[in-house]
């Protein structure tokens, strides 16, 4: 099924192979209303594709074919095969900031996004238990 019609859809039940919906909390940060996105890791050779939307409390990410970029991140895809759309989930949900404006599944905090800026890159989050620079 394609994405649009799951979406228009609500009797619809699956999605379409190799795309995951995660959520998380928010509180602070920049509200994303992103359309698919292709972020590339030079470093790695990582390239996700990524969709995000934020409504607080809730924040949704959409990955297409690519690797979960961060393991905070509950996965809820599996609500799109539930009959009437509702499931059972346990655990907790990471409250995660959102500083970045135009970059999906980046939740580095404010002090990390300054250190990046300031070292003239998009380095990645230090430690958090290191003390900061």
């Amino acid at each position: 099924m394609r994405l649009a019609q799951f979406v228009l859809d609500p009797t619809a039940q699956g999605l379409l192979e190799g795309i995951n919906v995660y959520k998380y909390l928010n509180r602070e940060g920049a509200f994303r209303y992103l359309p698919f996105m292709i972020n590339s890791d030079l470093r790695t050779g990582r390239i996700s594709t990524m969709s995000e939307i934020t409504c607080p409390p809730y924040r949704y990410l959409m990955t297409y074919h690519s690797e979960l970029p961060d393991e905070r991140l509950q996965d809820i895809t599996m609500f799109a095969d539930c009959p009437d759309g509702t499931a059972t989930m346990g655990g907790s949900l990471y409250l995660l900031p959102t500083h970045s404006f135009i970059v999906p599944g980046d939740y580095r905090t404010m002090e990390d996004v300054n250190i990046a800026f300031n070292r003239g890159g998009a380095d990645e989050p230090r430690d958090a238990s290191e003390p900061a620079p």
